[in-house]
């Protein structure tokens, strides 16, 4: 059982990302102990933060590529 844990674990971090997994699994590790909070509330924050995070990733990725763009176009070959 433990083998095939650790081989979605890693599967999961390739697909999802070593650094958005290593940040979505801080916060789980960090609401694990906020005992006020219901485990279906502890989910619905991991995937607000989870949902926040892909939306800057997203905005920042499109950014990033619009202004390399942008300076491919406007320096001379």
């Amino acid at each position: 059982m433990k083998w095939l844990i650790t081989a979605a674990y890693n599967a999961l971090r390739l697909y999802i990302g070593g650094g958005v997994f290593a940040r979505i699994k801080a916060e789980v590790e960090a609401l694990l102990s906020a005992d006020a909070l219901s485990g279906e509330m502890k989910m619905a924050h991991v995937i607000a933060f989870t949902q926040a995070e892909f939306t800057t990733l997203s905005t920042t990725a499109i950014r990033a590529v619009v202004e390399v763009v942008l300076l491919r176009l406007r320096t001379p070959a």
